[in-house]
């Protein structure tokens, strides 16, 4: 990660109307800065779900709700169809809340994600996966 970023496992993030836990986020600052409060969206760089059963959650609320907060990227890392799906540029608010663009990734891809002004990757598919 750029100087400056973490990566936090299942952080809660404070919201306008909720404080959602994902599986991983990619936050400005270090876990000691969140001792007191949560991180809020503009200091979040990504969101990350791991799905398998739930994956209709992942695609439809979960994203919605992060796409309605600013999170720059969403991704969903599918297991059981070992997949990355990217959701990047968020537009909207409440129920109209989505991402402008996505791509489903699969093994042998890579990923580069923005975190700050840098870019980080590629990040290779394969090594998100189980």
């Amino acid at each position: 990660m750029p100087a400056g970023w973490s990566v936090e496992m299942h952080p809660s993030i404070t919201l306008a109307d909720s404080e959602p836990e994902p599986d991983l986020a990619i936050v400005l600052g270090t876990v000691t800065d969140y001792m007191h409060r949560h991180p809020g969206a503009s200091e979040v760089a990504l969101v990350v779900e791991a799905s398998d059963l739930a994956i209709d959650l992942a695609r439809t609320l979960k994203k919605q709700i992060f796409a309605a907060a600013g999170i720059p990227t969403y991704w969903i890392l599918h297991v059981v169809d070992e997949q990355l799906e990217v959701f990047e540029d968020p537009s909207g608010n409440a129920e109209t809340a989505d991402y402008r663009t996505s791509r489903i990734l699969k093994r042998g891809e890579g990923v580069t994600i923005q975190v700050g002004d840098k870019i980080v990757g590629p990040i290779p598919v394969e090594t998100l996966l189980p």
